[in-house]
């Protein structure tokens, strides 16, 4: 297997989304983590793509599946994470105090 095989396909599901294609551009990149299933760059652009087409339900699966230990020695990736939690989990995103 061509291990350029799936960083051409998490491309192409960015070209796809940015043209508006947002349900193509989940099957793309569904594709790049079939072929390459432990690599968490995948998966988080994955997450990513699911949230552009509005399916945080399975975005929110994906990104609770990712193992954090890996995802952590990459600081690209722990900002894209950090991004997605915002979006997915805002109850957990820190909260400024409110007086009552």
């Amino acid at each position: 297997q061509d291990p350029s095989l799936p960083n051409f396909y998490e491309t192409l599901s960015q070209v796809q989304a940015k043209a508006g294609d947002k349900s193509k551009a989940v099957d793309t990149v569904k594709e790049a983590v079939r072929r390459d299933p432990e690599h968490p760059t995948w998966r988080v652009s994955l997450a990513e793509r699911l949230v552009d087409a509005e399916q945080n339900k399975e975005a929110l699966e994906v990104f609770k599946a990712l193992k954090s230990a890996a995802v952590d020695k990459d600081p690209e990736l722990k900002d894209r994470m950090k991004s997605l939690m915002d979006v997915l989990e805002p109850s957990k995103a820190p909260v400024s105090s409110v007086p009552h």
